[in-house]
């Protein structure tokens, strides 16, 4: 598969590439889907930067959200790289984009200063994905900011892959901002 894969920081999205974006999300979610989906209501991170994965004939096959953020695992200050809002044009899908939007995502990452794991929150439909490459469930509490309150994460299961740590499975994660 030849793919060009970009990453760009959230600013410097081309209106060519937010065009695509936008495009692909319509593609992917019809508008009842959109409006039916119960994330809609939870306050959301925007990613930093993003991951734009085009096939060979320059359409954007899939996109992958990224963050950076401080937190504290069990008490202790962790840095977590988040990645969100995995989307994979239906016509592209099981075709290896996501795949290589993942891989690309932990690289960028690793070439970040001490970021001790990853995380991202999916549907447990996806977890053999995911697992394929690396993840695993992290089965402890993960506390995150709503309207300015902490609360409990429950809408998603969360995974993370290792980083600068360990595989984080268990415990209490506190993101301290909004989930991604």
């Amino acid at each position: 598969m030849s793919v060009r894969i970009d990453i760009r920081p959230k600013a410097e999205l081309t209106a060519d590439e937010r065009t695509a974006f936008v495009a692909l999300c319509a593609a992917a979610y019809s508008p009842e889907e959109s409006a039916a989906w119960p994330g809609r209501k939870l306050e959301w991170a925007l990613p930093d930067d993003r991951i734009l994965v085009w096939t060979e004939t320059g359409e954007l096959a899939c996109h992958a959200g990224l963050l950076i953020r401080e937190a504290q695992w069990n008490g202790q200050a962790v840095r977590v790289g988040g990645i969100g809002s995995v989307v994979t044009h239906p016509r592209w899908r099981k075709q290896g984009f996501a795949t290589v939007a993942l891989r690309r995502a932990i690289t960028f990452f690793e070439s970040q200063p001490a970021i001790d794991f990853a995380l991202l929150a999916c549907e447990p439909r996806l977890f053999p994905f995911y697992a394929k490459l690396g993840w695993e469930e992290f089965h402890g509490q993960l506390l995150v900011r709503q309207q300015g309150a902490t609360t409990e994460f429950t809408f998603n299961k969360i995974m993370t892959y290792p980083l600068a740590l360990p595989q984080l499975v268990e415990g209490q994660l506190d993101l301290m901002g909004p989930p991604w």
